[in-house]
């Protein structure tokens, strides 16, 4: 199994890559692109994180004395994660997404808007990174409860979405974003 490690200068530079292919590809509008993402990453990988603090929180009470420094780890970095997810879609949604749709508004001084995204999928990738080194790449306990096996599957397919998506916007969305700017 190969193991990636992600970096800004990673994302950027394969989300470069697959935008040369993309770009020739894609004749989706911007709206119909941040549609898409709302649509085809957003709504998912919300409902996918609720199931997993739902998986997590059963397996903290049915496995603690089992796997107590894992769960404890897990569930903690969850959390965390969960919320600066949820709080960076937000921003998306309500902020940097209509600014980019609004044509009266497309500038450089927008574009600052993007790139503060960037960075914070930079901080996803590397939160990312953290989980999956620090769960030996979703390896399941072999001792731990139905919940927590669960919770680890469903972690590992939220985890490679979400690097789908961050290569979306980065890769797809912003550069269509920054074509109309200049």
């Amino acid at each position: 199994m190969q193991i990636k490690r992600f970096s800004l200068k990673h994302i950027k530079e394969e989300a470069a890559a697959d935008a040369t292919t993309e770009e020739k590809k894609d004749t989706r509008s911007l709206p119909q692109m941040i549609d898409d993402v709302i649509r085809n990453y957003h709504r998912p990988e919300l409902e996918q994180m609720d199931e997993i603090e739902t998986l997590l929180r059963r397996a903290l009470f049915t496995d603690y004395a089992k796997n107590e420094y894992q769960l404890l780890y897990i569930h903690s970095k969850f959390a965390e994660f969960k919320a600066s997810l949820e709080q960076h879609f937000a921003k998306e949604e309500a902020v940097v997404f209509p600014l980019m749709l609004d044509e009266t508004r497309r500038n450089r001084a927008s574009w600052v808007k993007v790139m503060e995204l960037e960075n914070e999928h930079s901080q996803a990738e590397e939160k990312i990174w953290d989980l999956r080194q620090n769960t030996s790449y979703f390896s399941i306990p072999g001792d731990s409860c139905e919940a927590m096996q669960d919770a680890y599957r469903k972690l590992a397919v939220l985890c490679d979405g979400i690097s789908d998506h961050v290569t979306e916007e980065n890769g797809v969305i912003f550069p269509a974003y920054e074509k109309l700017i200049e």
